[in-house]
């Protein structure tokens, strides 16, 4: 997914009815924000709406983003896509904890897969 995903690809698929993912892969979190942002060019949205989008995280790899110079999730987070996915991971439920606490202080629901 991460290497055939690209922002306009997932604007396409959301805007012909599906769900659409972007793949964090090894992206930077300001690439990510830059994607995420490209996405929500494509729509009409209201300031502060959520995205009508995913962003799609393997475990391992927030393992060592989360504990780096340059975290992933908050910067996701911040973004407001409306679901996150993740996948391969030793210990999930730390990262599904922090969008939790997150999604309470913003008073937002998330959808997790």
């Amino acid at each position: 997914m991460y290497f055939a995903t690209t922002p306009s690809m997932v604007a396409a698929v959301t805007g012909a009815g599906a769900f659409g993912f972007l793949a964090a892969g090894l992206d930077s979190s300001q690439k990510l924000r830059d994607g995420l942002r490209a996405v929500g060019a494509a729509f009409d949205l209201e300031s502060g709406a959520p995205l009508p989008v995913g962003v799609g995280f393997f475990g391992f790899l927030l393992d060592k983003t989360e504990a780096s110079d340059d975290p992933r999730l908050p910067v996701v987070l911040e973004e407001l896509p409306k679901a996150l996915w993740f996948a391969f991971g030793g210990d999930l439920g730390r990262h599904v904890a922090q969008v939790r606490a997150y999604g309470r202080n913003a008073n937002i629901r998330l959808l997790y897969l």
